[in-house]
Protein backbone atom coordinates (compact mmCIF):
# COMPACT_ATOMS: atom_id res chain seq x y z
CA UNK A 1 0.00 0.00 0.00
CA UNK A 2 1.25 3.52 -1.32
CA UNK A 3 2.35 5.35 1.86
CA UNK A 4 0.05 8.63 2.08
CA UNK A 5 2.94 10.50 4.06
CA UNK A 6 6.04 10.25 1.69
CA UNK A 7 6.04 13.70 0.76
CA UNK A 8 8.70 16.36 2.54
CA UNK A 9 6.80 18.36 4.76
CA UNK A 10 9.60 19.90 6.86
CA UNK A 11 10.52 22.72 4.21
CA UNK A 12 8.42 26.10 5.31
CA UNK A 13 8.71 27.68 2.11
CA UNK A 14 7.64 24.65 0.34
CA UNK A 15 4.70 24.51 2.94
CA UNK A 16 3.93 28.18 2.53
CA UNK A 17 3.73 28.32 -1.34
CA UNK A 18 1.16 24.40 -0.96
CA UNK A 19 -1.00 26.83 1.18
CA UNK A 20 -0.57 29.46 -1.20
CA UNK A 21 -1.59 27.10 -4.03
CA UNK A 22 -4.29 25.35 -2.39
CA UNK A 23 -5.99 28.59 -1.58
CA UNK A 24 -5.27 30.59 -5.14
CA UNK A 25 -6.18 27.71 -7.00
CA UNK A 26 -9.75 27.63 -6.08
CA UNK A 27 -12.24 30.13 -7.08
CA UNK A 28 -15.03 28.94 -4.85
CA UNK A 29 -12.49 31.36 -1.86
CA UNK A 30 -12.61 34.68 -3.80
CA UNK A 31 -14.68 35.28 -0.60
CA UNK A 32 -11.88 35.54 1.49
CA UNK A 33 -10.73 38.59 0.25
CA UNK A 34 -13.78 40.34 0.37
CA UNK A 35 -13.97 39.53 4.27
CA UNK A 36 -10.38 40.59 4.92
CA UNK A 37 -11.56 44.17 3.19
CA UNK A 38 -14.65 44.57 5.37
CA UNK A 39 -12.61 43.58 8.54
CA UNK A 40 -9.03 44.54 8.25
CA UNK A 41 -8.26 43.43 11.69
CA UNK A 42 -10.21 39.80 11.35
CA UNK A 43 -8.15 36.71 11.95
CA UNK A 44 -9.08 34.53 9.22
CA UNK A 45 -7.74 30.61 9.45
CA UNK A 46 -7.79 26.89 7.75
CA UNK A 47 -8.80 24.30 10.45
CA UNK A 48 -9.04 20.35 10.56
CA UNK A 49 -8.19 17.87 7.93
CA UNK A 50 -7.29 20.60 5.09
CA UNK A 51 -4.92 21.87 6.84
CA UNK A 52 -3.23 17.74 8.11
CA UNK A 53 -4.08 16.70 4.43
CA UNK A 54 -2.12 20.01 2.95
CA UNK A 55 0.96 19.52 5.02
CA UNK A 56 1.03 15.77 4.34
CA UNK A 57 1.44 16.48 0.49
CA UNK A 58 -0.73 17.96 -2.64
CA UNK A 59 -1.52 13.88 -3.53
CA UNK A 60 -3.96 13.32 -0.57
CA UNK A 61 -7.11 15.44 -1.85
CA UNK A 62 -9.27 17.17 1.00
CA UNK A 63 -13.05 17.35 0.58
CA UNK A 64 -13.87 20.20 3.38
CA UNK A 65 -12.81 23.47 4.14
CA UNK A 66 -13.22 24.68 7.56
CA UNK A 67 -12.48 28.27 8.87
CA UNK A 68 -12.10 30.09 12.34
CA UNK A 69 -12.71 33.58 12.48
CA UNK A 70 -11.39 35.95 14.96
CA UNK A 71 -12.19 39.05 16.01
CA UNK A 72 -15.78 39.41 14.17
CA UNK A 73 -18.86 39.01 16.04
CA UNK A 74 -21.50 37.02 14.90
CA UNK A 75 -23.70 39.28 14.37
CA UNK A 76 -21.60 41.10 11.67
CA UNK A 77 -20.39 38.27 10.10
CA UNK A 78 -23.81 36.94 9.67
CA UNK A 79 -24.07 40.24 8.03
CA UNK A 80 -21.06 39.82 5.60
CA UNK A 81 -22.13 36.18 4.65
CA UNK A 82 -25.36 37.29 3.48
CA UNK A 83 -24.31 39.88 1.49
CA UNK A 84 -21.76 37.09 -0.39
CA UNK A 85 -23.65 34.06 -0.51
CA UNK A 86 -26.28 31.69 1.76
CA UNK A 87 -25.58 30.49 4.93
CA UNK A 88 -27.16 28.50 7.87
CA UNK A 89 -26.20 27.93 11.41
CA UNK A 90 -25.67 24.40 12.51
CA UNK A 91 -27.02 24.21 15.39
CA UNK A 92 -26.34 24.80 18.95
CA UNK A 93 -24.56 21.86 20.15
CA UNK A 94 -21.80 22.82 17.16
CA UNK A 95 -21.52 26.62 16.85
CA UNK A 96 -20.88 26.39 12.62
CA UNK A 97 -22.30 27.86 9.82
CA UNK A 98 -22.75 25.99 6.52
CA UNK A 99 -21.15 28.67 4.14
CA UNK A 100 -22.05 28.51 0.55
CA UNK A 101 -20.27 31.61 -1.62
CA UNK A 102 -22.13 32.34 -4.82
CA UNK A 103 -21.65 30.80 -7.69
CA UNK A 104 -20.37 27.85 -5.60
CA UNK A 105 -19.77 24.58 -7.99
CA UNK A 106 -18.03 22.36 -4.97
CA UNK A 107 -20.64 19.32 -3.44
CA UNK A 108 -19.61 20.49 0.32
CA UNK A 109 -20.62 23.93 2.03
CA UNK A 110 -17.51 25.33 3.98
CA UNK A 111 -17.57 25.41 7.72
CA UNK A 112 -16.84 28.54 9.26
CA UNK A 113 -17.06 29.20 13.05
CA UNK A 114 -15.74 31.38 15.76
CA UNK A 115 -13.06 30.59 18.04
CA UNK A 116 -14.99 27.74 20.49
CA UNK A 117 -14.41 25.94 23.73
CA UNK A 118 -16.57 23.26 25.50
CA UNK A 119 -17.39 21.94 28.07
CA UNK A 120 -18.82 17.93 28.61
CA UNK A 121 -21.57 17.23 30.42
CA UNK A 122 -18.98 13.87 31.38
CA UNK A 123 -21.44 11.18 29.93
CA UNK A 124 -18.94 10.34 27.43
CA UNK A 125 -21.39 11.41 24.50
CA UNK A 126 -20.42 13.43 21.82
CA UNK A 127 -22.97 15.83 21.88
CA UNK A 128 -23.41 15.94 24.95
CA UNK A 129 -21.49 19.67 25.81
CA UNK A 130 -22.30 22.70 26.21
CA UNK A 131 -20.49 24.95 23.50
CA UNK A 132 -19.58 28.79 23.57
CA UNK A 133 -18.43 30.72 20.51
CA UNK A 134 -16.66 33.81 21.43
CA UNK A 135 -14.71 35.92 19.13
CA UNK A 136 -12.20 37.58 21.40
CA UNK A 137 -10.51 34.10 22.08
CA UNK A 138 -7.27 32.89 20.26
CA UNK A 139 -7.30 29.81 17.57
CA UNK A 140 -5.05 28.16 19.71
CA UNK A 141 -7.62 28.12 22.14
CA UNK A 142 -10.14 26.44 19.55
CA UNK A 143 -7.02 23.79 18.28
CA UNK A 144 -7.13 22.16 22.67
CA UNK A 145 -10.24 20.73 22.15
CA UNK A 146 -9.62 18.80 19.18
CA UNK A 147 -9.29 15.36 19.38
CA UNK A 148 -5.75 14.43 17.66
CA UNK A 149 -2.14 16.54 17.24
CA UNK A 150 -2.61 15.62 13.16
CA UNK A 151 -6.05 17.72 13.37
CA UNK A 152 -5.04 20.21 15.48
CA UNK A 153 -3.55 22.97 13.04
CA UNK A 154 -4.25 25.62 11.62
CA UNK A 155 -3.16 28.37 8.53
CA UNK A 156 -3.02 31.30 9.33
CA UNK A 157 -4.18 33.02 5.41
CA UNK A 158 -3.76 36.32 5.74
CA UNK A 159 0.06 35.92 7.44
CA UNK A 160 0.88 32.52 5.94
CA UNK A 161 2.15 30.83 8.72
CA UNK A 162 1.00 27.70 10.23
CA UNK A 163 -0.37 27.65 13.97
CA UNK A 164 0.48 24.05 15.59
CA UNK A 165 0.25 24.39 19.28
CA UNK A 166 0.23 20.71 19.70
CA UNK A 167 3.34 19.53 17.44
CA UNK A 168 0.99 17.95 14.78
CA UNK A 169 3.39 18.60 12.02
CA UNK A 170 6.27 16.84 14.44
CA UNK A 171 4.16 13.84 14.52
CA UNK A 172 3.16 13.97 11.20
CA UNK A 173 6.90 13.74 10.19
CA UNK A 174 7.08 10.66 12.86
CA UNK A 175 4.06 8.77 11.79
CA UNK A 176 2.18 9.26 15.22
CA UNK A 177 -1.12 9.46 15.73
CA UNK A 178 -1.41 11.36 19.50
CA UNK A 179 -4.19 12.29 21.20
CA UNK A 180 -4.08 16.51 22.11
CA UNK A 181 -3.51 16.69 25.63
CA UNK A 182 -4.18 13.79 28.25
CA UNK A 183 -6.03 10.95 26.41
CA UNK A 184 -7.83 9.57 29.21
CA UNK A 185 -9.67 13.26 29.59
CA UNK A 186 -9.98 13.22 25.62
CA UNK A 187 -11.88 10.07 25.54
CA UNK A 188 -13.99 10.65 28.47
CA UNK A 189 -15.38 13.93 26.71
CA UNK A 190 -15.92 11.31 23.60
CA UNK A 191 -15.51 7.90 23.18
CA UNK A 192 -16.06 7.92 19.79
CA UNK A 193 -12.32 9.59 19.49
CA UNK A 194 -11.03 6.14 20.28
CA UNK A 195 -12.52 4.71 16.49
CA UNK A 196 -11.24 8.78 14.87
CA UNK A 197 -7.41 7.48 16.30
CA UNK A 198 -7.76 4.08 14.49
CA UNK A 199 -9.40 4.96 11.73
CA UNK A 200 -6.21 8.07 11.01
CA UNK A 201 -3.79 5.33 12.08
CA UNK A 202 -4.96 3.13 9.15
CA UNK A 203 -5.23 5.78 6.74
CA UNK A 204 -2.07 7.17 6.93
CA UNK A 205 -0.37 3.76 8.24
CA UNK A 206 0.83 5.68 10.99
CA UNK A 207 1.61 3.83 14.83
CA UNK A 208 -0.69 5.09 17.99
CA UNK A 209 1.06 7.12 20.62
CA UNK A 210 1.64 4.62 23.55
CA UNK A 211 -0.53 7.05 26.05
CA UNK A 212 -3.00 7.15 23.12
CA UNK A 213 -3.21 3.25 22.56
CA UNK A 214 -2.97 2.60 26.46
CA UNK A 215 -6.30 4.83 26.91
CA UNK A 216 -8.07 3.43 24.15
CA UNK A 217 -7.87 0.04 25.71
CA UNK A 218 -8.66 1.10 29.10
CA UNK A 219 -11.73 2.58 27.56
CA UNK A 220 -12.59 -0.28 25.30
CA UNK A 221 -14.74 -2.27 27.50
CA UNK A 222 -16.72 0.80 27.95
CA UNK A 223 -18.05 1.57 24.37
CA UNK A 224 -21.07 -0.15 25.09
CA UNK A 225 -22.57 1.49 28.16
CA UNK A 226 -25.77 3.46 28.05
CA UNK A 227 -27.32 6.17 30.11
CA UNK A 228 -31.02 7.02 30.67
CA UNK A 229 -32.66 10.02 29.56
CA UNK A 230 -35.59 12.29 29.27
CA UNK A 231 -37.58 11.55 25.80
CA UNK A 232 -38.12 15.00 24.62
CA UNK A 233 -41.51 14.35 22.59
CA UNK A 234 -42.96 11.76 25.18
CA UNK A 235 -41.43 12.76 28.23
CA UNK A 236 -40.55 9.04 29.49
CA UNK A 237 -37.00 7.84 30.37
CA UNK A 238 -34.98 5.84 27.77
CA UNK A 239 -32.13 3.89 27.43
CA UNK A 240 -29.35 5.26 24.79
CA UNK A 241 -25.87 4.00 23.95
CA UNK A 242 -22.97 6.69 25.17
CA UNK A 243 -21.09 5.95 21.80
CA UNK A 244 -23.89 5.50 19.58
CA UNK A 245 -23.50 2.31 17.00
CA UNK A 246 -23.77 4.62 13.78
CA UNK A 247 -20.52 6.71 14.97
CA UNK A 248 -18.98 3.07 15.51
CA UNK A 249 -20.06 1.73 12.76
CA UNK A 250 -18.84 4.78 10.37
CA UNK A 251 -15.12 4.98 11.57
CA UNK A 252 -14.72 1.34 11.70
CA UNK A 253 -15.83 0.81 7.89
CA UNK A 254 -13.44 4.05 6.98
CA UNK A 255 -10.54 2.35 8.96
CA UNK A 256 -11.89 -0.93 7.31
CA UNK A 257 -11.58 0.41 3.58
CA UNK A 258 -8.32 2.45 4.64
CA UNK A 259 -6.48 -0.80 5.43
CA UNK A 260 -8.15 -3.71 6.03
CA UNK A 261 -5.29 -6.10 7.65
CA UNK A 262 -4.10 -3.05 10.04
CA UNK A 263 -8.03 -1.78 11.05
CA UNK A 264 -8.72 -5.66 11.93
CA UNK A 265 -5.44 -5.93 13.89
CA UNK A 266 -6.15 -2.96 15.75
CA UNK A 267 -9.65 -3.31 16.34
CA UNK A 268 -8.65 -7.24 17.28
CA UNK A 269 -5.90 -5.72 19.95
CA UNK A 270 -7.53 -2.65 21.29
CA UNK A 271 -10.25 -5.13 22.42
CA UNK A 272 -13.09 -3.57 19.56
CA UNK A 273 -14.05 -6.81 18.40
CA UNK A 274 -14.81 -8.37 21.45
CA UNK A 275 -17.02 -5.43 22.45
CA UNK A 276 -19.00 -5.18 19.03
CA UNK A 277 -18.86 -8.59 17.04
CA UNK A 278 -18.62 -10.85 19.72
CA UNK A 279 -19.21 -13.73 17.30
CA UNK A 280 -15.73 -13.12 15.98
CA UNK A 281 -15.05 -15.79 19.34
CA UNK A 282 -16.27 -18.82 17.31
CA UNK A 283 -13.81 -17.81 14.25
CA UNK A 284 -10.41 -17.73 16.66
CA UNK A 285 -11.52 -20.97 17.63
CA UNK A 286 -10.92 -22.40 13.99
CA UNK A 287 -7.19 -22.17 13.00
CA UNK A 288 -7.89 -22.30 9.79
CA UNK A 289 -10.60 -20.20 9.06
CA UNK A 290 -8.85 -18.21 11.15
CA UNK A 291 -5.86 -17.90 9.00
CA UNK A 292 -7.97 -17.88 6.10
CA UNK A 293 -9.17 -14.30 7.06
CA UNK A 294 -5.93 -13.12 8.12
CA UNK A 295 -4.32 -13.76 4.87
CA UNK A 296 -7.73 -12.62 2.89
CA UNK A 297 -7.18 -9.18 4.45
CA UNK A 298 -3.74 -9.18 3.88
CA UNK A 299 -4.41 -9.45 -0.04
CA UNK A 300 -6.89 -6.87 0.15
CA UNK A 301 -4.53 -4.63 1.49
CA UNK A 302 -2.85 -4.95 -1.46
CA UNK A 303 -2.00 -1.57 -3.58
CA UNK A 304 -3.46 -2.03 -7.42
CA UNK A 305 -5.08 -5.45 -6.17
CA UNK A 306 -8.40 -5.19 -8.72
CA UNK A 307 -5.33 -4.27 -11.57
CA UNK A 308 -3.97 -7.55 -10.46
CA UNK A 309 -6.96 -9.61 -10.22
CA UNK A 310 -8.51 -8.44 -13.61
CA UNK A 311 -5.27 -9.38 -15.70
CA UNK A 312 -4.87 -12.62 -13.86
CA UNK A 313 -8.71 -14.15 -14.53
CA UNK A 314 -9.39 -11.79 -17.87
CA UNK A 315 -12.63 -10.07 -15.80
CA UNK A 316 -12.90 -6.72 -15.68
CA UNK A 317 -13.45 -5.53 -11.77
CA UNK A 318 -11.93 -1.87 -12.50
CA UNK A 319 -14.74 -0.33 -11.16
CA UNK A 320 -14.98 -2.12 -7.97
CA UNK A 321 -14.76 0.04 -5.09
CA UNK A 322 -13.29 -1.68 -1.62
CA UNK A 323 -15.56 -0.10 1.07
CA UNK A 324 -15.45 -0.74 4.73
CA UNK A 325 -18.76 -2.50 4.18
CA UNK A 326 -17.30 -4.42 1.73
CA UNK A 327 -14.37 -5.64 3.67
CA UNK A 328 -17.14 -6.33 6.94
CA UNK A 329 -18.99 -8.63 4.46
CA UNK A 330 -15.88 -10.38 4.26
CA UNK A 331 -15.75 -11.12 7.46
CA UNK A 332 -18.89 -11.75 8.02
CA UNK A 333 -18.76 -14.34 5.14
CA UNK A 334 -15.69 -16.39 7.83
CA UNK A 335 -17.68 -15.85 10.87
CA UNK A 336 -20.68 -17.74 8.39
CA UNK A 337 -17.97 -20.35 7.57
CA UNK A 338 -17.47 -20.79 11.88
CA UNK A 339 -21.07 -20.98 13.38
CA UNK A 340 -23.28 -23.77 13.13
CA UNK A 341 -26.31 -23.75 10.62
CA UNK A 342 -29.13 -21.57 12.35
CA UNK A 343 -32.01 -23.33 13.16
CA UNK A 344 -35.14 -24.27 10.57
CA UNK A 345 -38.28 -21.93 10.68
CA UNK A 346 -41.26 -22.30 9.00
CA UNK A 347 -41.39 -18.33 8.25
CA UNK A 348 -38.68 -15.44 6.33
CA UNK A 349 -39.20 -13.25 8.92
CA UNK A 350 -38.63 -16.19 11.80
CA UNK A 351 -35.42 -17.30 9.52
CA UNK A 352 -34.08 -13.70 9.79
CA UNK A 353 -34.41 -13.66 13.72
CA UNK A 354 -33.13 -17.14 14.08
CA UNK A 355 -29.80 -15.94 11.37
CA UNK A 356 -26.54 -14.62 14.00
CA UNK A 357 -25.14 -12.87 10.53
CA UNK A 358 -28.81 -11.23 10.42
CA UNK A 359 -28.33 -10.91 14.28
CA UNK A 360 -25.08 -8.88 13.91
CA UNK A 361 -26.42 -6.41 10.89
CA UNK A 362 -29.19 -5.30 13.00
CA UNK A 363 -27.10 -4.44 16.24
CA UNK A 364 -23.81 -2.79 14.38
CA UNK A 365 -27.13 -0.80 12.62
CA UNK A 366 -26.11 -1.32 9.33
CA UNK A 367 -27.92 1.27 6.07
CA UNK A 368 -30.69 -0.52 4.70
CA UNK A 369 -28.65 -0.43 1.22
CA UNK A 370 -25.62 -1.63 3.32
CA UNK A 371 -27.40 -4.57 4.34
CA UNK A 372 -28.65 -5.66 1.09
CA UNK A 373 -25.12 -5.48 0.05
CA UNK A 374 -23.72 -7.85 2.60
CA UNK A 375 -26.72 -10.37 2.55
CA UNK A 376 -27.07 -10.58 -1.14
CA UNK A 377 -22.99 -11.44 -1.33
CA UNK A 378 -23.20 -14.06 1.69
CA UNK A 379 -26.42 -15.56 0.19
CA UNK A 380 -24.62 -15.91 -3.29
CA UNK A 381 -21.33 -16.11 -3.07
CA UNK A 382 -21.01 -19.87 -2.47
CA UNK A 383 -23.32 -20.49 -5.81
CA UNK A 384 -20.90 -17.87 -7.74
CA UNK A 385 -17.57 -19.63 -6.89
CA UNK A 386 -18.67 -23.48 -7.43
CA UNK A 387 -22.33 -24.16 -8.02
CA UNK A 388 -23.22 -22.22 -11.08
CA UNK A 389 -26.33 -23.12 -13.01
CA UNK A 390 -25.17 -24.51 -16.33
CA UNK A 391 -27.72 -22.57 -18.07
CA UNK A 392 -25.75 -19.03 -19.04
CA UNK A 393 -28.61 -17.37 -18.80
CA UNK A 394 -29.90 -18.57 -15.63
CA UNK A 395 -25.99 -17.65 -14.79
CA UNK A 396 -26.82 -14.07 -16.11
CA UNK A 397 -29.77 -13.66 -14.08
CA UNK A 398 -27.47 -14.37 -11.20
CA UNK A 399 -24.41 -11.90 -12.33
CA UNK A 400 -26.62 -9.15 -13.33
CA UNK A 401 -27.20 -7.71 -10.47
CA UNK A 402 -26.22 -4.53 -8.58
CA UNK A 403 -23.58 -6.11 -6.67
CA UNK A 404 -22.03 -8.12 -9.41
CA UNK A 405 -18.37 -6.20 -9.02
CA UNK A 406 -18.42 -6.75 -5.56
CA UNK A 407 -19.15 -10.86 -6.11
CA UNK A 408 -17.00 -11.32 -8.79
CA UNK A 409 -14.14 -9.44 -6.41
CA UNK A 410 -15.04 -11.51 -3.50
CA UNK A 411 -14.53 -14.42 -5.64
CA UNK A 412 -11.62 -13.82 -6.90
CA UNK A 413 -10.17 -13.12 -3.64
CA UNK A 414 -11.55 -16.11 -2.45
CA UNK A 415 -9.82 -18.30 -4.92
CA UNK A 416 -6.61 -16.02 -4.17
CA UNK A 417 -6.80 -16.72 -0.49
CA UNK A 418 -7.12 -20.57 -1.18
CA UNK A 419 -3.81 -20.24 -3.73
CA UNK A 420 -1.91 -18.83 -0.46
CA UNK A 421 -2.82 -21.31 1.65
CA UNK A 422 -2.53 -24.24 -0.34
CA UNK A 423 -5.96 -25.33 -0.63
CA UNK A 424 -6.13 -27.15 -3.72
CA UNK A 425 -9.48 -29.12 -3.98
CA UNK A 426 -11.24 -25.34 -3.17
CA UNK A 427 -8.22 -23.90 -5.73
CA UNK A 428 -9.41 -25.94 -8.83
CA UNK A 429 -13.18 -25.66 -7.80
CA UNK A 430 -13.11 -21.75 -7.83
CA UNK A 431 -10.65 -21.68 -10.58
CA UNK A 432 -13.42 -23.69 -13.02
CA UNK A 433 -15.81 -21.51 -11.65
CA UNK A 434 -14.15 -17.98 -12.23
CA UNK A 435 -13.43 -19.24 -15.65
CA UNK A 436 -16.84 -20.25 -16.63
CA UNK A 437 -17.18 -16.19 -15.37
CA UNK A 438 -15.11 -14.93 -17.66
CA UNK A 439 -16.80 -16.38 -21.05
CA UNK A 440 -19.81 -14.65 -20.01
CA UNK A 441 -18.34 -11.21 -20.21
CA UNK A 442 -17.15 -9.13 -23.52
CA UNK A 443 -14.21 -7.22 -23.42
CA UNK A 444 -14.90 -4.31 -22.00
CA UNK A 445 -15.36 -6.91 -18.74
CA UNK A 446 -19.69 -5.97 -19.32
CA UNK A 447 -22.30 -8.57 -20.21
CA UNK A 448 -23.04 -7.90 -23.91
CA UNK A 449 -26.65 -6.46 -24.70
CA UNK A 450 -29.17 -9.29 -26.09
CA UNK A 451 -28.89 -9.53 -30.18
CA UNK A 452 -33.06 -9.48 -30.14
CA UNK A 453 -35.73 -8.14 -28.21
CA UNK A 454 -38.83 -9.71 -27.70
CA UNK A 455 -39.95 -7.50 -30.68
CA UNK A 456 -37.86 -8.67 -32.77
CA UNK A 457 -39.05 -12.55 -32.27
CA UNK A 458 -42.60 -11.96 -32.56
CA UNK A 459 -41.28 -9.95 -36.12
CA UNK A 460 -39.04 -12.73 -37.40
CA UNK A 461 -42.18 -15.76 -36.37
CA UNK A 462 -44.72 -13.24 -38.19
CA UNK A 463 -46.77 -12.96 -34.16
CA UNK A 464 -48.79 -10.06 -33.57
CA UNK A 465 -48.91 -10.64 -29.80
CA UNK A 466 -46.28 -11.97 -27.06
CA UNK A 467 -46.69 -15.04 -25.03
CA UNK A 468 -44.63 -17.57 -23.15
CA UNK A 469 -43.09 -18.97 -25.88
CA UNK A 470 -41.28 -15.44 -26.61
CA UNK A 471 -40.11 -15.70 -23.34
CA UNK A 472 -38.97 -19.13 -23.62
CA UNK A 473 -37.12 -19.02 -26.70
CA UNK A 474 -35.57 -15.57 -26.00
CA UNK A 475 -33.98 -17.44 -22.85
CA UNK A 476 -32.31 -20.21 -25.06
CA UNK A 477 -31.30 -17.98 -27.06
CA UNK A 478 -29.21 -15.92 -24.38
CA UNK A 479 -27.70 -18.98 -23.73
CA UNK A 480 -26.32 -19.60 -27.02
CA UNK A 481 -25.04 -16.27 -27.11
CA UNK A 482 -23.40 -16.10 -24.14
CA UNK A 483 -21.98 -19.68 -25.10
CA UNK A 484 -20.79 -17.76 -28.03
CA UNK A 485 -22.98 -20.39 -30.30
CA UNK A 486 -24.92 -17.29 -31.92
CA UNK A 487 -22.87 -14.63 -32.71
CA UNK A 488 -24.57 -12.04 -34.74
CA UNK A 489 -27.79 -10.67 -34.65
CA UNK A 490 -28.29 -12.00 -37.97
CA UNK A 491 -27.40 -15.43 -37.02
CA UNK A 492 -29.81 -14.65 -34.14
CA UNK A 493 -32.87 -14.23 -36.19
CA UNK A 494 -31.72 -16.89 -38.46
CA UNK A 495 -32.12 -19.35 -35.23
CA UNK A 496 -35.19 -17.86 -34.08
CA UNK A 497 -36.51 -18.49 -38.10
CA UNK A 498 -35.96 -22.06 -37.49
CA UNK A 499 -37.84 -22.57 -34.45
Amino acid sequence: MEDPTKTNIEKPDTIKERFIRKIENEPNLKFIDALIEKFPDMKIYLVGGIVRDTLVGEHVKSKDYDFIICGVPHPELEKAMTGLGHWTYAGSNFGVYKFRPHDFTLKYDFDIALPRREQPHGTGKRADVDVQSDYTMKVEDDLGRRDLTINAMAWDIKNQKLVDPYHGQKDLKNKVVRSVGNPLERFTEDRSRMFRAIRFSCKFNFEIDLFTYEAIESFMPRVNETIVIQDEKTGKEKEVRITPMDTIRIEMFKALAANPAKAFRLLEKTGAWHEILPELDALRNKTTLWKRLQTTLELLTKENLSQELTEEYDLNISNHDETGDFIFAIILYHIKLALPEPPTTTTKKAARRADPIQQILERINLSRKEKDKATWLLTNIDTITTKLPDNLAEQEQLLDHQHTQDALTLALIIHQTDQQIDDHLQYENQKDAINRFATLFDDSGELPAPFLTGRDVMQALGLDKGGPIINELLQKLRHLQLAKEIKTKTEAIDWISSQ
